[in-house]
């Protein structure tokens, strides 16, 4: 079977200039670019008018928490936001190493059931996953999910044993081609992990080629030496770092842009970069907006203290001093999904409570499982994704098209030209991921492929398969689970 893509401006991916040009595609891949007017191939697709771009790579997505790549339709949002492959495994939590504890550094995210967990092993997830994915997917190993398979809810330092097991953990891992590691150091049960058990980690990622992606242990007013321990790390090691969801917050707006220009600074003799979700709002787990003093055990244990009569009026004052006004409801349980993307305010306004009493319900409601988001320095934005050391991620704004929406204000902005957007969304990642013979339309890459005409994706290709059609999804299950080759 071969199709041609005709008659569109091609960005190649390599950031060099587009150039108009039909693409010719037999089976998966690519197989030759340049002028074919007697070359009908089996399948036309009229590009006229339109960029022919690789598909996008999303390198933080949260699909997997959500345990959406199981669902008949997952692909359907991102594949129209141009993105061909997904990565998960990020902010210290994964599907994988399959144990009997492995979803409980998910429950914070929206209540995930554990139903849904029938693998036994990596070979397993990927015959689970093989021929039913319609984008690619790729993971990263989350540190969370090997220590709480070896501490349950304990919190302590592993013993050296207990590091040796978690490095043999991660190294099989490792062996089975996944792509890294991933911390999610502001997290009730890694929040004390020693610096010294991360660095041994990235030394084994580093020895492999793998990325380092951290959730850092703070996003507040101890941004700064949570940015010094990740970036000690990467220069300690010489992992391949990228610091997750790096964006300026309205209360901390200065303090983000020295450390973006200090982050830019180290990439230029490190391998590290930062990702934005490109939304004017920042994705936490419900209970991080509980006091300090009240974060510890696990959910259970703060749902009984939400309860306790005695501590009510505290715990409301801690949240009076949250601030509501910028806060908005994220991804729920099930039964609570029709509150996802209203305002705090206004769920207070619809149940007749102020605002604290009313974040306050909310907790008790959705037993602490689910995600708030607060603004970002909106205005501030632009100067973090145009960055040099930037990459973009959906995050929690995956049903919002971040990725066409960066295209959008690049050749609004003209910040960087559109060959270097695409190539920050195509190539760059691919090549920090170690995904080879993908990210960029040449002879022989996986065809991987998005038209996108007036910043809206006309088709997408996934492996020589048509997902999109004239703007119409239509389930494919050409994904792949990817791993990382040399």
């Amino acid at each position: 079977m071969t199709i041609l893509i005709k008659g569109g401006l091609v960005y190649d991916g390599s950031g060099n200039e587009p150039v108009k040009e039909d693409v010719l595609i037999r089976g998966e891949r690519i197989l030759k670019r340049g002028n074919f007017p007697k070359n009908r191939g089996d399948s036309v697709v009229d590009a006229t008018g339109a960029m022919v771009v690789p598909g996008f790579i999303d390198v933080n997505s949260p699909a997997d928490h959500y345990l959406d790549i199981f669902k008949d339709d997952f692909g359907r949002n991102s594949s129209k936001d141009g993105v061909t492959t997904v990565i998960g495994g990020n902010c210290g939590a994964s599907l994988l190493p399959a144990t009997d504890r492995l979803f409980l550094p998910l429950r914070k995210w929206a209540g995930v059931s554990e139903s849904g967990a029938n693998w036994h092993g990596f070979d397993d997830f990927f015959r689970r996953l093989d021929k039913k994915l319609n984008v690619n997917f790729g993971t990263l190993v989350g540190h969370s999910t090997i220590r709480r398979a070896l501490l349950g809810d304990e919190t302590r330092d592993l013993t050296e044993n207990e590091l040796r097991l978690a490095k043999k953990m991660l190294a099989d891992a490792f062996g089975k081609g996944i792509l890294g590691f991933s911390t999610g150091l502001e997290f009730i049960h890694t929040k004390l992990t020693p610096v010294h058990e991360i660095e041994e980690l990235a030394e084994l990622a580093s020895e492999k080629k793998r990325v380092y992606a951290t959730h850092l242990r703070s996003y507040g007013p101890r941004l700064g030496t949570a940015v010094e321990e990740a970036i000690g790390i990467a220069r300690k090691t010489g992992v391949n770092l990228e610091i997750s969801h790096f964006m300026p917050r309205v209360e901390e707006a200065r303090n983000y842009f020295v450390l973006k220009d200090k982050i830019e600074e180290e990439s230029a003799k490190l391998r590290i970069n930062f990702d934005c979700n490109f939304s004017p709002y920042i994705p936490t787990p419900m209970y991080r907006f509980l006091p300090e003093w009240l974060q510890n055990e696990n959910l259970e244990a703060m749902l009984g203290y939400l309860s306790a009569e005695h501590l009510e009026e505290r715990i409301l004052g801690h949240l009076r001093r949250v601030g509501a006004g910028n806060i908005r409801i994220g991804e729920m349980p099930s039964h609570l999904s029709f509150l996802t993307g209203k305002s705090l305010r206004d769920y207070a306004i619809s149940n007749k409570l102020r605002p604290a009493k009313a974040l306050l319900k909310l907790m008790k409601i959705s037993k602490l499982r689910g995600v708030l988001s607060r603004q970002a320095a909106d205005d501030d934005l632009e100067d973090f994704v145009f960055s040099s050391a930037s990459l973009i991620a959906s995050g929690e704004a995956r049903n919002e098209k971040p990725f066409l929406g960066f295209l959008k204000l690049a050749d609004k902005t003209k910040k960087i030209s559109m060959e270097k957007a695409v190539a920050k969304l195509t190539a760059l990642p691919a090549e920090k991921y170690g995904l080879k013979w993908r990210g960029k339309i040449r002879e022989d890459y996986y065809a991987d492929i998005a038209v996108i005409g007036d910043f809206t994706v006309r088709n997408a290709f996934v492996n020589g398969a048509l997902l999109v059609n004239d703007g119409v999804f239509q389930s494919t299950r050409s994904g792949k689970f990817l791993k990382h080759e040399k």
